[in-house]
């Protein structure tokens, strides 16, 4: 598990829908929101079109490494 410093809050808005799914989802499972949606994201970054974003940008390069705020 990580450390919390090793985490950076991101914040999005979902429709409400989505929101209430995702949270009962998360109860289900008997994993916090944040990790349900860390998994998520993570299967998201898997799919060949965005790897292949990945790659022709170099965005591989700043994987993991700290990045300033916006």
């Amino acid at each position: 598990m990580q450390k919390k410093r090793d985490k950076r809050e991101i914040r999005a808005y979902a429709d409400i829908e989505l929101a209430k799914l995702l949270s009962t989802i998360a109860s289900q499972q008997d994993i916090s929101l944040s990790q349900l949606i860390n998994e998520a994201i993570e299967i998201y970054l898997q799919q060949d079109k965005i790897q292949s974003l990945i790659e022709k940008h170099s965005l591989d390069e700043i994987n993991g490494e700290e990045q300033e705020e916006p």
